[in-house]
């Protein structure tokens, strides 16, 4: 009777064992099914967003390096208009000292002719034969020059002043296209640096 139950309780053993195997299988491949059927899902949507991350890749990558043309085209404009910069600027200097000099040479011929002319005045009056008309024609004559000198004077001082206008304008666009110089290189090398990467 135990050989029976120990063979009946082996049969229901095996049998449970048989049931519990083919659920499980039953499980497994249902499992199977449902990872697949997602799997290709999921990895069709990935694809999709691969294609398109990819797409947006280029079309960055194809951004940047028409930036990075624009940039160099610009910094080698601005290189350009630095050099000018820089080899008009002793020029200019020159042109200034040559001006300044001849000026203090005009200058100094205005004093030597004011000189003889006060001297001139100063003789007439002594004179005690030139009449008072005279020596007022003579003042009329001397403070007309004088007038016509100051008025040159003048005109050359402010076309001087003009002109040195123009070059302390142009100070500030030199400074601005030097900075403008230095932030392009550098925008140029983090271009550069992405690029790379």
């Amino acid at each position: 009777m135990k050989i029976n139950n120990n063979n009946n309780n082996d049969t229901q053993n095996s049998q449970a064992q048989k049931n519990f195997n083919q659920q499980i299988k039953l499980e497994a491949d249902d499992f199977k099914r449902q990872f697949k059927f997602i799997d290709k899902e999921k990895l069709f949507m990935e694809l999709q967003n691969y294609k398109i991350e990819n797409n947006n890749l280029k079309e960055e990558n194809t951004k940047l390096r028409t930036r990075i043309q624009q940039t160099e085209k610009e910094l080698l404009n601005y290189e350009r208009l630095c050099e000018n910069m820089t080899e008009q600027t002793p020029n200019k200097k020159k042109a200034n000292e040559l001006l300044l000099i001849q000026l203090k040479k005009q200058n100094k011929d205005l004093q030597q002719s004011l000189k003889e002319r006060t001297v001139q005045v100063e003789h007439l009056k002594k004179n005690t034969k030139v009449t008072k008309f005279q020596e007022l024609e003579c003042d009329r004559k001397a403070y007309f020059d004088e007038t016509v000198r100051m008025r040159k004077l003048i005109e050359e001082s402010q076309s001087q002043f003009q002109s040195m206008l123009r070059y302390i304008i142009l100070i500030p666009q030199f400074i601005v296209n030097t900075i403008k110089v230095f932030n392009l290189k550098v925008k140029f090398r983090n271009y550069s640096k992405q690029m790379k990467i």
